[in-house]
């Protein structure tokens, strides 16, 4: 099955090199199907000073909610691509359970073929990999989505769907698939590895770790708000955060 992997990326241009390159390149990945989506040209020799051999898409953003909706749009309006797969810069590891995933070409494959037989659109997996809580399940019901790996089955005779969230945008896909297509593919035996709040990304388009916790509060309360019933806020040593109620229908 064909698909393209999408990575959006800012000011990261190492943790990109040693983290999610080296993960793909160990699944022996064609870096050719590769699109690193960058903010500016600052940005874009900025990371050609590392890796010059990369496609590298300009989106002329600021923040990760316009560069995920510049990154669905640039699919679905400028190419015939259908499935796409979007990773983060500093994936460490994928885990199957309590191992690392043995071939990820395979796993990409059987998550759009059983995405596609369930006549829905966004698939993803745990945004950790305890293997206490990894169960090998494939769930449809409303589940988080997390934007650090996941795989989005364009259909273009669909409306597009787009976040209005810097903070919980893969929470807000979430919801917006399971209303739209009536359901959302978790594969919850497969987790990652990854360091959250890591320096640079998201940090560093927020202007620092401060000012993205103190805007976590405010955009879970107009979430929730916009979302009642579907997510309700919580607390955490990070700061504020979100849960999605399984139970919900769409």
């Amino acid at each position: 099955m064909n698909y393209r992997i999408a990575i959006p990326t800012f000011n990261r241009p190492i943790q990109l090199n040693t983290k999610t390159l080296v993960l793909l390149r160990k699944h022996k990945i064609d870096l050719s199907i590769l699109d690193v989506f960058i903010e500016n040209e600052e940005q874009k020799e900025l990371y050609k000073s590392k890796n010059s051999n990369l496609n590298y898409i300009v989106t002329n953003t600021t923040g990760i909610k316009d560069k995920r909706n510049i990154m669905r749009k640039y699919y679905r309006d400028k190419t015939t691509e259908k499935n796409i797969v979007f990773i983060d810069d500093d994936i460490d590891e994928i885990y199957d359970g309590a191992k690392p995933l043995e071939n990820l070409d395979e796993f990409l494959n059987h998550a759009f073929f059983q995405t596609q037989k369930r006549d829905l659109n966004l698939w993803g997996v745990c945004a950790f990999n305890n293997p206490f809580f990894l169960k090998d399940t494939i769930s449809t019901n409303l589940r988080y989505i997390c934007g650090g790996f996941h795989g989005l089955i364009i259909d273009r005779n669909k409306e597009l769907l787009l976040t209005q969230f810097n903070h919980y945008e893969d929470f807000e896909f979430s919801i917006l698939h399971f209303k739209r297509d009536k359901g959302v593919v978790r594969f919850n035996s497969i987790g990652l590895k990854t360091k959250c709040f890591a320096k640079g990304g998201i940090n560093d388009s927020y202007g620092g770790l401060d000012k993205r916790q103190k805007d976590m509060e405010v955009a879970g309360n107009k979430f929730i708000a916009l979302y009642s019933g579907y997510a309700r806020q919580i607390k955490k040593k990070i700061g504020h955060d979100l849960r999605l109620n399984y139970r919900a229908k769409p």
